[in-house]
């Protein structure tokens, strides 16, 4: 588990625990959250704590819960590849849809960015959407990622859906590690 701790102007983004594992799935399959991604990988809350074993286990997963006000407004999944350069995949991600369009989700890409780059020296920041959600890929594309990929997604044998793959390139001065 690639541990994450990150709290500012009330927003806390923390690693998911075992006890949360109840409210996160309740949160993955309500209609209150939009998801970066249409098709839900997670059938049932047995599976979603599979997966959580799975990120718990991995040194270089992270499985994060956002809070606003001590309330999940958000999760992300992802991982980092320590290589050269270092990258972080930001693979599922969850936000709540009251929350959307608040300047909170700027606020919380541009801390993650710096939060990585400074505690585990990463380079580039990649985002997986899905390719129909002109509205976030906007988002993403003013903030500074481009599209690098973009990549099918095959259920039950049929291509459904078309996934684009954005990235960053995070630039702060190395004087800040």
């Amino acid at each position: 588990m690639l541990d994450v701790k990150l709290k500012f102007d009330n927003i806390k983004i923390l690693n998911i625990e075992k006890e949360d594992i109840e409210t996160l799935y309740k949160c993955i399959k309500s209609n209150e959250f939009i998801r970066n991604i249409k098709y839900d990988p997670l059938i049932n809350s047995k599976e979603l704590n599979n997966i959580f074993y799975e990120y718990y286990l991995n040194e270089c997963e992270f499985f994060l819960k956002i809070l606003y006000k001590d309330k999940i407004i958000g999760v992300l999944k992802g991982r980092a590849e320590f290589k050269n350069p270092n990258e972080i995949w930001v693979m599922y991600f969850l936000k709540y849809k009251e929350y959307e369009n608040t300047i909170i989700w700027d606020k919380i890409l541009d801390k993650l960015e710096i939060y990585f780059f400074q505690q585990y020296a990463i380079d580039n920041f990649y985002i997986v959407i899905d390719g129909k959600n002109n509205r976030f890929y906007s988002v993403l594309k003013n903030k500074g990622f481009i599209p690098t990929r973009s990549c099918n997604i095959l259920i039950n044998d049929r291509t459904e859906d078309l996934n684009i793959i954005l990235k960053k390139n995070i630039k702060f001065n190395r004087i800040y590690r």
